[in-house]
């Protein structure tokens, strides 16, 4: 790139000539030599041009080449809402406007943000963060919806003589994406953009107002449906699931499972919430974590000579359910007699058309019990282990993503309160001789101790977090710094807010609450993981940084100090005074916190809002 600079530099001097760059009044970025900067009035096809993001319909409409993106379109919405429930749309820009289009009948206006404040409208748009209590914020880049301020364009028919110049020029602009911005822009428009499939399915999915998840409810108890409500534990476990991923859907119910994979396969149903991965499925699908797993279980009716699944004459079996796979795989020489579902499966059973029947555990309990079938009897839990998943549309990556976070955070209090829902009625097992009774004994006192458990532990997490800000309290960031200082050498900052007093006074408590709980926030989002926060009190917070120098140290806290006095603190302008120091491993912990405390005091005294540093 080094060399077609110089080469373009030579050609364009020796021949005197100059290009014309033709750009947006509000662009102010000087041009490298030979470029001639001249103001846009209209498009030829001769000269570059640097038009800003709102000129992208005329970009589009003449079929211009786009060299490059420059800058980047930060745009948030604050809403009083969820996104598909907004109706009046304040200060919308492009962006906003291609987000909303899907959305139906969104009427655009101006407003203030205390006309927002005060509920005039739905939404507003803004091109920074704007902290409000009780208010959804919106950052448009997270949802896939990155836009450029300005793009460089040109004519295809100047581009083609003038591609040197147009690689100079580009290369004088920092990279971003374009082809984003571009795809989603055409949708707006309703215009065709030629691009790859790849932009066209990542729209879709931003954008789908909501997602088909088909179940069938003939699989108790994971999917059925009492007096016209769907339950069971999968209906459960997705319904958590998709709260804690934020997702929002319609449950289609479809008798035939085979039809429910076609669906999958056809792009007709977008999820289905109770499987597991087979290689034949991933050809066409993805998959999530696991969120439970039980085991194959084998019922056959009472009085046969079995004493082991070889001995079985006729298996009953859902049809391309995910046990009918795994069993032929390790018993490929079984009579297996396919039903449409795993009901029919037991009524062939129950029949005499087939000797035992095959699904997970829960499933055969609760069909002997719910169904009444006093003739059968469990002979076999089989060591094979039935994972159960959320199957996707393969091009619903982001989604599967959001879905495998949710898995995270179910805790073993929230699978069982769900299982022992639906698991729990008497039942005798065969082998080894035990009832089920047994097993329900034992699984509730495992329930009553991980209940114990995760009160004790819930318990500790609140003793050691401030209640406010949600990050660690004076007690916890004091063991931590202890701990630390003896295991590694680091460093610290010290820091506090600024005339805080005064936001109390003048605004209320309340609204001092926000900026400690949205500076707390804002801190969090622009440390590392390894970094340890904490309140040390009041208006007070510590950062303990292991293994970082002191000129790191006070990189670190110089950038939080701008990023704080660059937030808006619900219309508030806030700004934050900061010590930092250096500890080596086997120091002094009172010795650290006085130099970190004089440093702050000094930032303090020498007119705040900066940051100061003692070795």
């Amino acid at each position: 790139m080094k060399f077609l600079a110089i080469l373009f530099s030579i050609v364009v001097l020796y021949a005197d000539v100059n290009v014309n760059v033709y750009v947006d009044k509000e662009f102010k970025q000087k041009l490298p030599k030979p470029f001639v900067k001249k103001e846009f009035k209209h498009l030829s096809k001769n000269g570059f041009y640097i038009l800003s993001y709102d000129k992208l319909p005329l970009i589009i409409e003449h079929n211009l080449s786009v060299i490059s993106g420059i800058g980047k379109l930060k745009t948030y919405i604050l809403s009083h809402k969820n996104l598909n429930d907004i109706r009046v749309v304040a200060n919308a820009n492009l962006p906003a406007k291609v987000l909303f289009k899907v959305f139906g009948d969104v009427k655009y206006t101006t407003a203030s943000l205390d006309d927002f404040k005060k509920n005039k409208v739905d939404a507003i748009v803004t091109s920074k963060k704007i902290y409000v209590k009780n208010v959804f914020l919106y950052d448009l880049d997270k949802l896939g919806l990155e836009y450029n301020k300005y793009y460089l364009v040109a004519s295809r028919e100047f581009l083609k003589n003038n591609k040197n110049a147009a690689s100079f020029l580009n290369a004088y602009f920092p990279k971003s994406k374009t082809n984003s911005s571009l795809i989603l822009t055409g949708y707006y428009l309703n215009k065709k953009i030629h691009l790859s499939s790849m932009y066209d399915d990542m729209f879709k999915e931003i954008v789908a107002k909501k997602l088909k998840v088909a179940v069938t409810p003939y699989w108790p108890p994971f999917e059925l449906e009492v007096k016209g409500e769907l339950k069971g534990i999968g209906i459960d476990f997705w319904r958590l699931i998709a709260k804690r991923a934020g997702l929002d859907y319609e449950i289609i119910t479809q008798p035939i499972w085979i039809k429910i994979l076609n669906g999958i396969k056809n792009k007709q149903y977008d999820i289905t919430p109770n499987t597991s991965e087979t290689p034949d499925r991933k050809k066409y699908a993805i998959f999530s974590k696991p969120y439970v797993e039980f085991p194959l279980a084998i019922a056959c009716r009472n009085g046969l000579s079995i004493k082991k699944i070889d001995d079985i004459t006729s298996l009953a079996v859902g049809y391309h359910y995910t046990a009918h796979k795994m069993m032929k795989q390790h018993y490929p020489y079984l009579n297996y007699v396919p039903a449409k579902s795993v009901i029919d499966a037991f009524e062939l059973v129950r029949d005499r058309k087939a000797e035992c029947v095959v699904d997970v555990l829960p499933t055969i309990v609760w069909l002997i019990n719910q169904k009444n079938i006093g003739d059968m009897r469990i002979y076999f839990k089989t060591p094979f282990t039935f994972k159960l998943q959320i199957m996707l549309r393969k091009n619903l990556k982001g989604v599967r993503d959001k879905i495998n976070k949710a898995i995270d955070s179910l805790s073993v209090y929230d699978k069982n309160k769900i299982i022992s829902k639906y698991i729990g009625e008497k039942i005798y097992i065969k082998e080894n001789g035990f009832s089920v009774w047994f097993y329900l004994i034992i699984a509730v006192l495992i329930i009553v101790i991980v209940f114990v458990v995760y009160k004790a532990k819930n318990y500790k997490l609140k003793s050691e977090f401030d209640a406010l800000t949600k990050i660690y309290n004076r007690g916890t960031i004091e063991k931590l710094l202890h701990k630390k200082i003896k295991e590694t050498d680091g460093s610290i900052i010290f820091f506090d807010i600024d005339h805080f007093k005064q936001v109390n006074d003048k605004h209320g408590h309340e609204k001092g609450d926000l900026v400690l709980a949205s500076l707390a926030r804002i801190i969090k989002e622009n440390i590392r993981k390894s970094d340890l926060f904490g309140r040390w009190g009041g208006e007070e917070f510590v950062i303990i940084l292991p293994n970082a120098s002191f000129n790191a140290a006070h990189k670190i806290a110089e950038k939080l100090r701008k990023i704080i006095e660059n937030s808006d603190f619900d219309g508030l302008k806030i700004t934050i005074s900061a010590g930092v120091t250096e500890f080596k491993k086997g120091e002094n912990e009172n010795d650290v916190i006085n130099r970190v405390d004089e440093a702050l005091y000094e930032a303090k005294n020498s007119g705040r809002n900066q940051v100061k540093g003692k070795k």
